[in-house]
């Protein structure tokens, strides 16, 4: 688990994959992050952050699988 809790990270979610972008609590970008939509590979990324991390997800276009959506959700 990382050590600063105050990140805040966003999901542009596609088809295949899903692009994270993770920001520190000034707002500073510390890393972005591709995904592919393999067996446990989401729920690895969002497990590295505390639960209640705030993630915005894009909700347009040909998105993702609803489950997608449920790995991020169930961190709280």
């Amino acid at each position: 688990m990382l050590k600063q809790s105050h990140y805040k990270v966003g999901c542009d979610a596609h088809k295949h994959y899903s692009l994270f972008a993770v920001l520190d609590h000034r707002g500073k970008p510390v890393e972005q992050t591709r995904v592919n939509h393999e067996p446990g590979a989401i729920r690895a990324f969002v497990s590295r952050f505390p639960p209640g991390t705030p993630v915005a997800l894009e909700t347009v276009g040909n998105g993702p699988r609803p489950a997608t959506y449920g790995l991020v959700l169930d961190r709280g």
